[in-house]
């Protein structure tokens, strides 16, 4: 007997579209992570929730010889390699004549400049810090002003040189 002359039964299966199943969900596609990582990829279940981004800021510790110590903040960057590229041209700028420094890189990618010896005995450290921006909401919703002797509205107070200055 050929093969031709072989009877098949009539199939009992249904195509897809006439199963009711047209429509088919594609797995997610995996995604390279972004070099930048304030760059944020979001998928429709990424919706409900908030990413966190992250900020550089370039702090400045001084130590001065006869002065109090303290750190001020110089910048605050969205991209770490804008941070790192103010950090070596403020480095440069305001301590491009000191003698004795070091610099390096941290394993997060942040650099830091630092000198024993920035004239007069002065010591200080440039380096970049990456802080987390809480999400909206983060922070509950607060009506009343709680604090200060005269705390009410309306009321004089020695704050008012304050509100001259900024108006």
């Amino acid at each position: 007997m050929s093969t031709s002359q072989i009877q098949h039964p009539a199939s009992h299966k249904r195509t897809s579209s006439a199963a009711g199943n047209s429509t088919i969900e594609l797995p997610d596609l995996k995604r390279p992570a972004p070099a930048d990582p304030n760059l944020i990829i979001s998928t429709p279940a990424d919706k409900a929730q908030v990413n966190l981004q992250k900020i550089y800021v370039l702090e400045v510790d001084s130590r001065p010889m006869y002065d109090d110590a303290g750190a001020d903040y110089f910048g605050v960057y969205s991209t770490l390699q804008d941070a790192n590229n103010a950090l070596k041209r403020f480095a440069s700028g305001d301590y491009g004549s000191v003698k004795c420094c070091k610099h390096g890189v941290r394993a997060n990618g942040t650099i830091w400049w630092s000198s024993g010896d920035t004239g007069e005995g002065d010591k200080v450290k440039i380096s970049v810090k990456i802080w987390d921006v809480d999400p909206p909401g983060a922070v509950p919703e607060h009506d009343e002003w709680n604090g200060g002797r005269d705390a009410g509205q309306g009321q004089d107070s020695d704050a008012d040189w304050y509100d001259i200055l900024e108006n």
